[in-house]
Parts: C-alpha cells; structure tokens; sequence
C-alpha cells in the first residue's frame, strides 16, 4: 500500500550546515534488498547522509509532530547529486523488534525541498517527479521502492516511521 498525503508546507529555512550528518551506505547492511544491491554492484555510489530526530531543531520536530501518523523515528536526509537509493522494501527491524509485530508500521517520505529534473523517487509501479516542496506519500512494508538523483542538485526528503490508521 502506498498512497499520496498531500503537501505538508513548511515556511521555515533548514539550516544545512549546522544539522549532525551520519553516512548510510547499502554496503552496511546484510537484509536481502541490500545483498542483492551488493551483488549486481552498488556500493559507495548508495551513500546518504542522515540527520537523526533526536539532533533536529525544534521548528523541524514541530513541523514532524503535524503527520497523521503516532511516530516512532524520523530522518532527514540528502541525497547528493549522483547517488542512488536500490530498490528495497522496509522491513521495519528495529520497530518490530522494540515494540513487537502486533501493529503494522508505515513510513512517510516528505520533499523537504523542490523537484530538480533528474530526481526521481519510484514505489511500486509509479515514478514520482515534478513534486513540491512538503509533498508527502505514505507506505507499508509491502511497497517496493528507491531514489536516484541524477540532476546538479541535492535531493532532501525526510523519513517518518510509525503507526498510521488508514482512513
């Protein structure tokens, strides 16, 4: 299940260079998705750097805290100009594992910043662009998915994972 939430407009600047970056890299992680990225190639050319909610300002936790959704965790990240997220499904490990398999999880992407030609986001059978800044889609562990940013510009979206009622 994946669907469009609408657009979550935010009036406030990210101020890139004072956030905490951590590198995630494909090549870390030994879930299925990741080794079979592995073994056809990708490796270094997968790097994101992540922001984690506990070192957002307060603006963005506020701005988070607006979602449809009770939220467990939540990242902010930047895809540089280049790089490619393979496809994958989340397998929400960590939720599962904290607090159990009794609720199903969701994640939420947000474009944090404006659609450049060459950004592209694909789920499932759909191939999203020309998004606007705050637009945000919804899904579950059964939506395949990915992100490459193939333009001159760096890509910002934000993850939020948690329980969602789809009404």
């Amino acid at each position: 299940m994946y669907k469009y939430l609408g657009n979550y407009n935010f009036d406030f600047e990210i101020e890139l260079d004072k956030l905490t970056y951590h590198s995630h890299k494909i090549n870390k992680y030994s879930d299925e998705d990741s080794k079979s990225a592995k073994e056809v190639g990708y490796g270094n050319n997968t790097e994101i750097h992540k922001v984690w909610g506990e070192d957002y300002p307060p603006e963005l936790i506020d701005y988070v805290n607006g979602f449809p959704i009770d939220w467990i965790n939540t990242n902010f990240q930047v895809q540089k100009p280049g790089f490619i997220i393979p496809p994958h499904k989340d397998a929400f490990g960590m939720i599962k594992e904290k607090y159990g398999t009794d609720r199903k999880p969701y994640r939420i992407l947000v474009c944090m910043s404006e659609w450049v030609f060459g950004q592209v986001i694909m789920v499932e059978d759909s191939v999203l662009t020309n998004w606007k800044k705050g637009d945000a889609w919804i899904w579950d562990s059964e939506s395949i998915h990915m992100s490459a940013n193939g333009s001159v510009k760096d890509k910002l979206t934000m993850i939020i994972s948690g329980w969602y009622e789809d009404n």
